[in-house]
């Protein structure tokens, strides 16, 4: 939720062009500190969650599924701003990052309160 959020001061940025120089920088700071609070934690769970023989495939798997959404993500923001413009693909691209935390208000992830000291076995 706070990389979308910084997402959305992109966005404002976009409609107020005299802040624009503050919103970036604060959107650059607040999205790349989330992001390494999420790194941090997304290869902690992994590496408790995840046996060692199956590491390297889960690892591989979330990053070819990541790579290939970005892939996606970039044609499609192409196809936008070339029939919408700029501005207004900015404005849908970044704001769009916010309902992306909505799934884990169902995950079963946020009633893991203590992660296991060894990983399950397949």
């Amino acid at each position: 939720m706070i990389i979308g959020g910084g997402g959305l001061l992109i966005a404002l940025a976009v409609g107020v062009p005299q802040a624009a120089l503050p919103l970036l920088l604060i959107a650059e700071i607040v999205q790349s500190g989330a992001n390494t609070v999420f790194g941090i934690t997304r290869a902690s769970l992994t590496q408790a969650l995840v046996p060692d023989a199956l590491r390297g495939r889960v690892n591989a798997s979330e990053r070819v599924i990541g790579l290939a959404i970005a892939v996606l993500g970039t044609t499609l923001g192409g196809v936008l701003g070339e029939r919408l413009g700029i501005p207004l693909t900015l404005i849908i691209g970044t704001s769009s990052g916010v309902p992306a935390f909505l799934w884990l208000l169902i995950a079963p992830i946020r009633t893991v309160r203590r992660l296991p000291d060894t990983p399950r076995s397949p």
